[in-house]
């Protein structure tokens, strides 16, 4: 009997034991999984709000468009965001980093951003790199129908990010997803501006003041002086869009060549008659990036930059049709004197052309061009790259310089290669955008 009781103690003990088991810790990590999903859910939700916020902005600063309210977005006591309100294009919502509001970094990589182009244009990145479709296309932000109509999307399945930029027909992996992932760091305003910081390292400026952005803004003080010396009608002391948009000429502002004509004897050879070129250039200038908001410019002057020494940026707009012929002449150089009457000198022959002695490497041609003028890249010895997005290759006068590389659209190499005036390029070769 002492044997069966004591076995049944046992097995009482045992069952006792079996009902006393201690599950809490499994319980902790379903919650903290579900908490996980339940935050990346939300995070995804607020990547995709940015996204379309981020699309809005860019086309806000296209159209000069400026905020009128700035309200906080308050979760739980804390800062998450803010929404932003625009005169003319309404109510966006900006979430930012976890820490954002304390200027810390909440995130440690950027699913989606936007970053400023060379070309003047705003398009998407995906952690920092260009965003590209199928075909090596970058996507652009700016427009008003966004990307191809639509804007990236973004969506968590199995613990892993996929992004769309064909509004969901296909999706691509990016990589495991996790709870600091973002795309705006930080948002901070003052009196004029609102500044958004994204995470890949651009920060956007959008102005709180009505008329700020119809004003240009100048990262040249020299060119500003003779942009407000020619075209500021109204005398403000500012340059507007508007006023830009009424430019049909630049003629040789940005270079002022000064020429004189007169008969010499030169050389014993005899009186002839020359036009003297007596100040090639201006070595002030280093940027006309403005250039691009001429949008009523479609012919360029022969000799519009020509001499710029130091010039080594140049953002064309997307209104030029033409590059005009430069021209044949005689140049006396800075050295030498320009007292005809006592001095007997000998003349050089020289070219002038729009872009001629300048320092530029790299310059883009927009898709509208469709002639480029005799001399135009005349002794740009650092010229290394033409990016043309013409799709019919524009005439020639000129050859372009074997040390050149032209990169053209996706399409058109056969066009390029077969006229004889591109083909004497260094190398012609299909953009992937």
């Amino acid at each position: 009997m002492k044997k069966l009781i004591v076995l049944t103690l046992l097995f009482v003990s045992a069952i006792t034991s079996c009902r006393k088991f201690d599950d809490s810790l499994i319980w902790e990590e379903l919650r903290a999984h579900e908490e996980r999903i339940l935050r990346l859910e939300t995070l995804c939700n607020q990547i995709n709000t940015n996204i379309a916020s981020l699309q809005t902005i860019v086309i806000a600063l296209q159209n000069h468009d400026y905020i009128t309210n700035v309200s906080p977005i308050i979760e739980d006591g804390v800062e998450v965001g803010y929404v932003i309100i625009f005169a003319q294009r309404g109510a966006i919502t900006i979430y930012h980093g976890q820490d954002g509001a304390n200027g810390a970094p909440g995130a440690n990589a950027d699913v989606i951003g936007v970053k400023k182009h060379t070309d003047g244009k705003y398009y998407w990145t995906q952690n920092g790199e260009w965003l590209r479709d199928d075909n090596g296309n970058m996507l652009c932000t700016s427009g008003a129908d966004g990307i191809n109509g639509v804007s990236p999307r973004i969506k968590i399945e199995n613990g892993y990010w996929f992004l769309s930029y064909d509004n969901g027909v296909s999706w691509e992996n990016l990589g495991p997803a996790s709870p600091e992932d973002c795309v705006v760091d930080n948002v901070t305003q003052d009196d004029q501006n609102v500044y958004i910081y994204l995470y890949n390292g651009e920060v956007i400026v959008i102005s709180k003041k009505a008329g700020a952005n119809t004003s240009i803004s100048f990262d040249d003080p020299y060119v500003r002086d003779i942009c407000l010396y020619w075209w500021d009608t109204d005398f403000d002391g500012n340059l507007s869009y508007a006023e830009l948009a009424s430019v049909t000429d630049v003629a040789d502002v940005f270079t002022k060549i000064k020429t004189k004509s007169y008969s010499k004897f030169v050389n014993g050879s005899g009186y002839y008659s020359y036009t003297i070129s007596l100040e090639h250039g201006n070595a002030a200038i280093r940027s006309v990036d403005i250039l691009k908001d001429f949008s009523s410019l479609v012919s360029l002057s022969g000799k519009a930059f020509s001499g710029n020494y130091n010039l080594t940026s140049v953002l064309l707009p997307d209104s030029l049709e033409e590059i005009q012929d430069g021209f044949d002449c005689y140049v006396i150089y800075p050295s030498k004197t320009d007292n005809f009457s006592d001095v007997i000198i000998s003349l050089m022959a020289d070219h002038v052309g729009a872009f001629s002695f300048t320092s530029i490497s790299t310059i883009t041609l927009p898709a509208s061009l469709k002639k480029i003028g005799k001399h135009a890249f005349y002794g740009c010895d650092k010229l290394r790259s033409i990016y043309s997005y013409a799709v019919t290759p524009p005439q020639l006068v000129d050859e372009i310089s074997e040390t050149v590389t032209v990169y053209v659209p996706k399409g058109t190499l056969d066009l390029y290669t077969s006229d004889s005036k591109w083909n004497t390029a260094k190398a012609i070769l299909e953009m992937s955008n």
